[in-house]
This record gives structure tokens, sequence and C-alpha cells, in this order.
């Protein structure tokens, strides 16, 4: 709206007359707006324009597209397709491979029971020639330990038997000898073998030598009292065992030894054990029958 300004007062009290134009300057612009809106130029929006695409191309792009697609669906079609040969080739070979195993298995199964039923089988024969080696040596007896001789002959071996039946007190005529010789001539003790007549003469010739060093306990059978020269040496009369018993014999007395066994002999081939007196008396056929006592304990 207009402004109007009221002229100053005059002495007198008088308005002063304004001139037109400062009045007309002195009031605002009744209408700014449209003033400012007549002098401006209104500005227009700018649009952008679009590039029209070619479907030409977009055709050929897709159709590389397709064509890259259907390459590698084709390639991994092949490769598919190999997979499967290999699977299928990989599954004969297994099915192959477990048909040939159980062949092996069932081989293996009747060679380790041929090899249990030819262990048996061994184990029969060795205890039938064990038994024909310990019958032909029913009747023979061993001395250990007599020193040999330099030209060492039979007649002095018989001489030296004559003389070990005078002191268990046997006489000699009681006695026929079929056979006497050295086993190892090469050692100086070695093991003089009496094969005697019966096996009846064996026994009472074993007999006698255990009467003998039982009564003698302090001085039993040694070289000395059969006046041979050299150290004093134990001589021992006992069972021509085979090799088999005779290992046997070895592991029973070394076993009585640990568990403290007071006898361990042999009679007739056989081993034997024996606590003490008056107790369990112990056959001992095989080596297993010592495990069986050793698991026992």
């Amino acid at each position: 709206m207009p402004l109007k300004r009221t002229p100053p007062k005059t002495a007198t009290g008088a308005a002063l007359d304004v001139h037109p134009l400062q009045t007309q300057h002195s009031q605002s612009d009744p209408d700014l707006c449209s003033t400012f809106s007549t002098n401006v130029i209104p500005s227009k929006p700018t649009l952008r324009t679009k590039r029209k695409r070619d479907r030409s191309t977009d055709q050929a792009d897709f159709d590389d597209f397709k064509n890259t697609i259907m390459a590698v669906l084709k390639d991994l079609q092949t490769t598919i397709s190999e997979i499967k040969e290999q699977n299928v080739k990989l599954q004969e070979s297994v099915d192959f491979t477990a048909q040939k195993y159980d062949e092996i298995l069932t081989k293996m199964k009747q060679i380790e029971e041929d090899r249990k039923a030819d262990k048996m089988f061994i184990r029969s024969l060795e205890e039938k020639i064990d038994k024909l080696e310990q019958q032909n040596r029913s009747s023979s007896i061993e001395i250990r330990n007599i020193p040999k001789k330099t030209g060492e002959t039979k007649q002095d071996l018989m001489d030296c038997l004559h003389d070990v039946c005078k002191i268990i007190n046997l006489p000699t005529q009681d006695i026929v000898v079929k056979d006497i010789f050295r086993v190892n001539k090469k050692s100086n003790n070695s093991t003089v073998i009496v094969d005697l007549n019966t096996v009846k003469q064996k026994e009472t010739v074993l007999k006698l030598a255990k009467k003998f060093n039982k009564g003698n306990s302090n001085n039993k059978l040694n070289s000395e009292q059969l006046k041979i020269q050299g150290p004093k040496v134990p001589i021992y009369i006992s069972e021509n065992l085979s090799p088999k018993t005779k290992r046997l014999y070895f592991l029973a007395r070394d076993y009585a030894a640990q568990e403290k066994y007071k006898f361990c002999w042999t009679s007739h081939g056989k081993v034997y054990l024996r606590k003490e007196e008056g107790s369990l008396l112990k056959r001992i056929d095989s080596e297993e029958d010592l495990t069986k006592l050793k698991l026992q304990k």
C-alpha cells in the first residue's frame, strides 16, 4: 500500500505544499511483483534427447551370447559324457577288483587251513620220528665228562666202562655191550654212547649209578675215582635221548631251576618234573606243556 507522509508544520501551524513529483518519488511501487514479472524473461526447461537404439545390433549381440552359451553347454555335455564313461569304467574296475579280492581271500583262507593241517601233520611226523629215534636208543646210555685219551680206541672205552661198573657195584658179566663210541670226537670231553644188549641192562646201570650218587652225596661219581689223570670232574650217566627229547629235557631243567622245582629227570625217554617230595608228578611231552605251566603259575 502507498505510504503517506505528513508535512512539517510552520511556525504559524500551516502545512507546506509539496511538489507533486516529490510526493510521487517518496511513495513505493504499488505492485513490485507485477513490475518484476514484466521485466524478467521466464526460462524454459531443458529436455534430454534419447538416442534411438538399433534393433539389428541388439539382435546380433543376443545371437552372439546365445552361440557362446550353446558352445559352453555343448562342451559341458561332452565333459559330462566323458565323466560318465570314466565312472562306468571305474565301476567295472572296482567290481573286478572286488571279485579278485574275494577270490584271493578265499584262497588265503584255504591256504591257512592247509597250513594248519600241514603243521599238524608235520608235528605228528616229528613225534613219530622222535619215537622211532627214542626206540633205537631204548637200550643206550650216555656217559659224560670222561676225558679223551690220545689215540683212544674202543677197547679203551670198554675198560673205562668196566671201571664205572666196578665203582657202582655192577658185575661186568651182567652187561653185554653191542657198541660203544664217542660223539663229536673233536671235543676232549665228548659224550660216550654205550649201546647195551637189553633195556633191562640199561635200567640196571642207571639205577645203580643213581643209588651210588645218593649214598655218596659228598663224593659222587667222578674222574678221580676212575683214576683218570687231570683235574677232578663229575661223571654223569643218563639215558641216551633223541635230539628233540634232549632239548625238552634242557628246557625242563631250566624251568625247574627258575621255579625252584626240586626234581627233574627222564625215564624211558620221557621228561618229568616234581616240585618237592610227595607233590604231584608232572610229565612234560612238549614245549607247550612248559608254556601252560608258566601260565598256570
